[in-house]
């Protein structure tokens, strides 16, 4: 199921990081970003795996590479252009 929701809401080039974090979600984690996906909140389900990767990122348990995780970073850069 949730190698379907990935290929739906998430762009092609970023769908194996996406399915990476999430293989390494908790249960709990899991349930939020199905739940936000029955609500149509795709945006949301992006910003749960971003948010299950900068744990993951600060465990130890992943790098900080790719397009998820670093949410907080990404939203300082992007307001340092205005």
């Amino acid at each position: 199921m949730i190698k379907k929701i990935v290929n739906e809401i998430i762009r092609k080039e970023s769908r194996q990081e996406a399915i990476n974090v999430l293989n390494q979600a908790t249960n709990d984690e899991i349930n939020e970003f199905i739940n936000y996906y029955n609500d149509e909140k795709h945006n949301i389900c992006c910003l749960v795996i971003d948010t299950i990767k900068d744990r993951l990122i600060s465990e130890n348990k992943m790098s900080s590479d790719g397009d998820f995780g670093n949410l907080l970073k990404k939203l300082y850069d992007n307001n340092d252009n205005y």
